[in-house]
């Protein structure tokens, strides 16, 4: 099962993190935290009635009941042109009912996107958001 993707960057780490902050604005996420000095952004994108129209990385994505998709981003500088970029991308699954049957009721899920387009489009993108 997919976890995470890392991929190594040669470019300025500010300029990564930008173009990787830039990158997921871009595509629909609502950024929640960002941290240029520890190299970690969070944000999420929730599914509406109109997300496969705004005609970003999730158009045309079936989650089967998701109703958000999580990125977690960290980089981390190898040297002064190059860094290490890992994605983590979650799927969000709706709320547990309660019942007695069910230890996490009222907890949401968090499962990994196993496929790896995504991880592949936002590596392409953010490279791209560099030149």
């Amino acid at each position: 099962m997919q976890k995470s993707k890392t991929q190594v960057i040669e470019d300025d780490y500010s300029a990564i993190f930008n173009a990787s902050l830039a990158v997921i604005n871009g595509q629909g996420f609502t950024v929640n935290h960002s941290n240029e000095l520890t190299g970690t952004i969070e944000a999420v994108y929730r599914f509406t009635r109109n997300s496969s129209i705004l005609g970003d990385l999730f158009e045309g994505y079936n989650p089967r009941a998701a109703v958000a998709i999580h990125i977690i981003a960290r980089l981390t500088r190898v040297d002064d042109a190059t860094s290490l970029l890992e994605l983590d991308l979650l799927e969000e699954m709706p709320e547990v009912p309660e019942s007695s049957y069910s230890i996490r009721s009222g907890e949401p899920i968090l499962r990994p996107v196993r496929d790896t387009k995504h991880y592949d489009d936002l590596f392409a993108d953010i490279r791209a958001n560099l030149r």
